[in-house]
């Protein structure tokens, strides 16, 4: 009887036991379920979980609650917490092996990385934790790594290896059944590619559209929905479609309300008031629109300062093109310029300098030209120099996953090698220069796209520059030249000789200046036409100008820039030889060869010394126009014969 007591009393105190740390892992579990990507983490209620997680040994959810609190405190930029949290995680991994904890601790450090933009080791470490779920498939951790490397890539316009992450992550989400995450995805492809091909884009917005349907939690659905409602009108508002923007921002208010989904996300329906707001004011209900902005902006409270930066700078768009009321519109430019600077958000800073110098006076006006080209000049670098460091970091971890294979492989078949030495010699040796192969093709695939970017980027540069010197050119002849010219009548009418007599002056010097930094648009009028247009301009029975190949060269073949160098290099030359060089005639030669564009310019002037300080400027100059575009500038001059001036440009890579 004492036996059988005894064993009653052991098995309802296990049972107790066993059900009430099944009670608490399920409780805790329920909770972190809960905690989507919309709503905010209670670090100190999670923290309170964890010492019941230690005290009964849940690992794996003691893991998860690590890695919540990690997200927030790279959120709330607490270094010193995140870091000690990591640890953390790395002794769970040490303790268990488990997979799990070292992909997360991998995603975590990407998103450390990723939070202080430095790019390759975020693409990195996303990477690494990608490829431990893949092989564990452990699809519903692996998908935060999707998700994030396809943000990292949107962000560096990577179009291509964004499509490549989301394939392979559409892949897998068929197979696990995630509906959220194929919204997800389907959603993120048509933001990646609505602004070059539109189809495509609102193609695959139905597609993120199919799934969300199938997502079975109500309130998801419905934010997944509002979500999908506001894609189609943020690229609405981009093809300036207004009332179909109009109609879906509509469609989300509709949504928002209903469901309450503000409690959820107020960061919906502030993009939402901030769509319907806009779409409201260019469709003329202009009270109504910019009460919704203001709604919008209050909404943001101290939460979401890049939401209110951009919707100051839509009110300021407003008050400048709609009430004209340049005073309120630099009041409130100028706060979402304040604010832009404070969150370091430069695309906002760059709209709101580039507003400022349109309604500004010539002096300030030209003080905010000047930030706006050296702040646009500093994100054109620095993107490249994060696209250079993404893909040198992509090609390492390419040529690392390689490597990786091919280790195993070579342990693999060294197991059956051992049944023949003369066999694994072979096979070692064929594999060896395979190996070799595919590093020297990579290598040279490599330096041969990393020259094409320095290509293209040393174009898009030009071009660039271009549209500043137009820009500059066209505020220098249609408003300074303008109101000087307007200063010079008064005083000439008021007969003030000391001061019409300066202005008149004033106004003509910038008058050519302007005409000197503007150049010419080949979209309007082709190159051979400009030529001949500028040979006759200069031509005369005492300075003759004579042309050769103009008519066998394909120009429409050839890049814009690449003409307008030509083109800009060619009237200097002209330019210098009927003013300085005394030369009574000029040859141009133009021709292609060997995928090069080469000029050559001579003149039977006077000649001059190449080496004279004097010469030094107008020589950089020109030299700098063709060495942008990878070309070659050679000058020679002899004195009392001529000068001769040769330009090679390569039309590709």
């Amino acid at each position: 009887m004492f036996f059988i007591a005894f064993l009653l009393s052991f098995h309802f105190s296990f049972g107790q036991n066993f059900t009430s740390k099944k009670k608490i892992k399920d409780s805790i579990a329920t909770y972190f379920n809960s905690l989507k990507y919309y709503k905010r983490k209670d670090i100190e209620k999670i923290k309170k979980y964890q010492k019941i997680l230690k005290e009964n040994n849940l690992d794996t959810l003691l893991l998860d609650s690590y890695f919540f609190l990690g997200i927030e405190y790279v959120s709330k930029k607490d270094s010193l917490n995140f870091a000690k949290n990591l640890n953390a995680i790395d002794k769970i991994y040490k303790k268990t092996n488990s997979e799990l904890a070292k992909s997360q601790y991998y995603y975590l450090k990407g998103t450390y990385f990723n939070s202080n933009n430095v790019i390759d080791s975020a693409y990195t470490y996303f990477q690494k934790a990608k490829n431990i779920c893949v092989k564990n498939n452990l699809f519903k951790h692996s998908y935060r790594s999707f998700y994030s490397l396809m943000e990292l890539q949107r962000r560096i316009k990577d179009a291509h290896g964004l499509d490549l992450t989301a394939i392979e992550a559409i892949t897998l989400a068929k197979k696990a059944k995630d509906y959220y995450g194929l919204s997800d995805i389907y959603a993120y492809i048509g933001l990646n590619h609505f602004e070059t091909n539109l189809e495509k884009g609102l193609d695959n917005y139905k597609k993120s559209s199919f799934y969300t349907k199938k997502i079975k939690d109500s309130i998801d659905k419905q934010i997944y929905t509002t979500l999908g409602y506001l894609n189609y009108s943020y690229t609405y508002v981009f093809y300036n479609d207004f009332k179909k923007a109009l109609f879906y921002a509509k469609k989300a208010d509709s949504v928002n309300n209903q469901y309450q989904l503000f409690k959820y996300d107020k960061g919906l329906q502030i993009v939402t008031k901030q769509n319907i707001g806009v779409s409201n004011i260019v469709l003329g209900n202009e009270a109504f629109g910019l009460k919704q902005l203001n709604e919008s902006k209050d909404l943001c409270g101290e939460d979401y300062p890049m939401k209110k930066a951009l919707i100051l700078y839509d009110i300021g768009f407003y008050y400048q093109n709609f009430k004209k009321d340049l005073k309120t519109t630099r009041i409130v430019i100028n706060e979402a310029l304040k604010l832009a600077k404070k969150i370091s958000d430069p695309d906002t800073e760059l709209y709101c300098l580039k507003v400022l110098a349109e309604i500004s006076n010539p002096v300030e006006s030209n003080k905010y030209y000047k930030k706006y080209i050296k702040l646009s000049d500093s994100l054109f670098s620095k993107k490249n120099e994060l696209k250079d460091s993404y893909a040198l970091v992509k090609y390492e971890t390419k040529e690392k996953e390689a490597e990786n294979n091919f280790l195993r492989q070579e342990n693999i078949s060294n197991i059956i090698k051992l049944e023949n030495i003369l066999h694994k010699n072979r096979i070692i040796q064929l594999i060896a220069f395979l190996f070799i192969l595919i590093i020297v093709f990579i290598i040279i695939f490599y330096y041969q796209r990393q020259k094409s970017l320095i290509y293209i980027n040393n174009l898009a540069k030009a071009t660039a520059r271009e549209e500043e010197r137009q820009k500059i050119a066209s505020n220098l002849h249609d408003k300074i030249v303008g109101d000087l010219r307007l200063i010079y009548q008064k005083a000439e009418t008021s007969n003030q000789i000391e001061i019409s007599k300066p202005l008149f002056k004033l106004k003509e010097e910038i008058r050519n200046l302007s005409h000197k930094l503007s150049s010419v648009s080949f979209e309007e009028v082709y190159f051979k036409e400009q030529m001949i247009n500028l040979i006759s301009d200069y031509f005369s029975p005492d300075f003759k100008i004579k042309t050769h190949g103009l008519n066998d060269v394909d120009w429409k073949n050839v890049n814009n820039t690449i003409k307008r160098t030509i083109y800009l290099v060619a009237r200097e030359a002209i330019q210098n030889s009927k003013k300085h060089s005394e030369a009574t005639s000029l040859n141009l030669f133009f021709e292609i060869s060997n995928k090069k564009l080469s000029l050559k310019i001579n003149d039977n002037g006077k000649g001059f010394d190449i080496n004279s300080p004097k010469y030094g400027l107008g020589l950089k100059n020109q030299k700098q126009r063709v060495e942008e575009l990878n070309g070659v500038l050679l000058l020679e001059s002899i004195i009392n014969i001529g000068t001769t001036t040769t330009i090679d440009i390569p039309l590709t890579v």
